[in-house]
């Protein structure tokens, strides 16, 4: 069980909480200039919280504590909001689009290819020849930027957009400590309903992820499924 780098590896690198991480780490440019310091100093407390709770599995606090963070970024961008600082927005989103394509030329100038790219993360495919250099780039990146990349490796990806994809990696059995393969849902695949996020017609994404995953044929997936919502 585990990753065979032998061959090419699909690989996402994320950065952990993003734009919250660059308001932090780059205070002097990304705060909203008409709020003192202690304003970051405790939207730092509540991003580390944050963190803690999502590496210990307290999917309710990670949640919680997500909205409450990215909610005070989104603000900036809000004139009715007492946060509301357009060039604190701009410093954050332009910049953070910037690192990462310093990032992905770095990628591109290693010969590690690149799968996809969105706002907080790249997905590369990786082999054991380049792990090496996959290495020194990571470590060169967070030095410069400041922020911390996250990495999951896949054994199969499927997208359908950037923002809409599936794919199956190996979690750590919390009971056993074993490693067990596991499938990510982002947007449009994501199976369970979430808070202020809608759903619209599953049972295609559904039937699709069937088909990819377990080689279930389309209408098949579709006639045994019996719930009408």
């Amino acid at each position: 069980r585990g990753f065979d780098y032998t061959r090419m590896q699909q690989v996402s690198v994320d950065v952990a909480s993003y734009y919250p991480s660059q308001k932090i780490e780059w205070r002097q440019y990304c705060k909203p200039a008409h709020l003192p310091d202690e304003y970051i100093d405790v939207y730092k407390d509540i991003k580390d919280e944050r963190l803690i709770a999502k590496r210990e599995g307290d999917k309710l606090k990670d949640s919680t504590y997500k909205l409450a963070i990215n909610g005070a970024f989104g603000n900036l961008n809000n004139e009715y909001s007492w946060l509301n600082d357009i060039q604190a927005l701009l410093a954050i989103t332009v910049n953070g689009q910037l690192m990462l394509s310093m990032l992905c030329e770095d990628f591109i100038e290693a010969k590690i290819k690149l799968i996809d790219v969105n706002t907080d993360g790249v997905y590369i495919y990786l082999h054991k020849s380049q792990f090496e250099a996959y290495k020194a780039i990571i470590e060169k990146w967070q030095k410069i930027t400041k922020m911390e990349l996250e990495e999951t490796k896949f054994e199969r990806m499927f997208f359908l957009t950037t923002g809409d994809y599936f794919g199956e990696t190996y979690v750590k059995d919390k009971k056993t400590g074993e490693l067990v393969l596991d499938v990510k849902e982002k947007g449009a695949f994501i199976t369970k309903n979430r808070l202020g996020k809608g759903m619209e017609f599953p049972i295609i994404y559904k039937a699709v992820k069937q088909y990819f995953l377990e080689n279930k044929p389309f209408e098949k997936t579709i006639r045994e499924h019996t719930d009408i919502l």
